[in-house]
């Protein structure tokens, strides 16, 4: 009986935990601060997916004259987070091998996340801890409720192979965008019929906008980069590549024009961060080949 007891009492709180992580809603964005002795820098945390328990985002410190934007991985447990920065995506700070990467340990309301931090480089174990206190932005929340409420141009039906329906607003054939260099990040192939281009901010929502320009045809022109994506569906036809180059309009506030792609194609998912700027031009090169029977 105490057995039996013991084991429906884990199954509840099995339970509870996996409750707790259905029902974190993506994307989140945290702000807040970061104490470490007599030091105070601002820190946000913006999670852009999840899977199962498992977190993945980027977080950014700044104080004046310093500022960091790094990715990270994390884990959910109930209403723990643990979170680690693996790598630096850009900073304004000159000695890269000085920086520390931090893992914190939080633990989150509806409104509130409270912790601790620890932090560390390959040259040292050991450079700092402290503590940590953010909120999420109610522009988060606003954001995460818009791109759940579909439009009503989301709500045509539509074949899977067609390209998602876009306002007419956002295509342009006939405006000529300035001549900068186009810097191919990378070249990929599927063998499928079609593909999903997905586009976000890639941390920071810092009024970057970009057009996306597919094959010189602007598909999506003078939009802002947000954490609700830019979506569009590639389709394959006989003897075409896709160039899909991200033309920068503005720097945001913290230069240069930067964000995330995904590509899926199939079962295949690939996620690339591109950079442009007013003198060149990321661009990803894709080719759609058809499946020998």
């Amino acid at each position: 009986m105490k057995c039996r007891l013991r084991l429906q009492l884990l199954l509840f709180s099995c339970a509870l935990c996996l409750s707790a992580v259905a029902q974190i809603k993506i994307p989140q964005e945290w702000k807040g601060k970061i104490k470490e002795g007599k030091n105070t820098y601002a820190y946000t945390l913006a999670i852009e997916r999840r899977v199962g328990d498992s977190i993945f985002g980027i977080s950014t410190s700044a104080s004046q004259g310093f500022f960091c934007e790094t990715a990270f991985r994390g884990m959910v447990s109930g209403t723990m987070y643990r979170i680690r920065e693996t790598r630096i995506i850009r900073m304004n700070y000159k000695g890269t091998e000085e920086v520390c990467l931090m893992e914190l340990q939080l633990n989150a309301t509806d409104k509130k996340m409270n912790g601790t931090f620890s932090s560390s480089n390959s040259k040292r174990k050991d450079c700092g801890s402290g503590s940590v206190a953010l909120t999420r932005t109610e522009q988060q929340e606003k954001e995460a409720i818009a791109a759940a409420a579909p439009s009503q141009a989301e709500k045509i039906v539509r074949s899977p192979s067609s390209p998602l329906p876009l306002p007419q607003s956002s295509i342009s054939v006939k405006r000529e965008l300035d001549k900068r260099e186009l810097q191919v990040i990378d070249r990929l192939q599927f063998l499928e019929d079609s593909a999903v281009v997905t586009i976000y901010d890639n941390g920071v929502i810092d009024d970057d906008f970009i057009s996306l320009v597919i094959n010189d045809r602007i598909v999506f022109d003078k939009v802002k980069l947000g954490t609700t994506p830019l979506s569009y569906t590639l389709k394959r036809k006989e003897g075409e590549r896709f160039s899909i180059a991200f033309h920068a309009e503005t720097l945001g506030t913290i230069p240069p024009n930067t964000g995330l792609i995904i590509i899926t194609a199939g079962p295949k998912r690939k996620e690339l961060l591109f950079s442009s700027d007013l003198q060149k031009t990321a661009a990803v090169l894709i080719e759609l080949i058809e499946k020998v029977p």
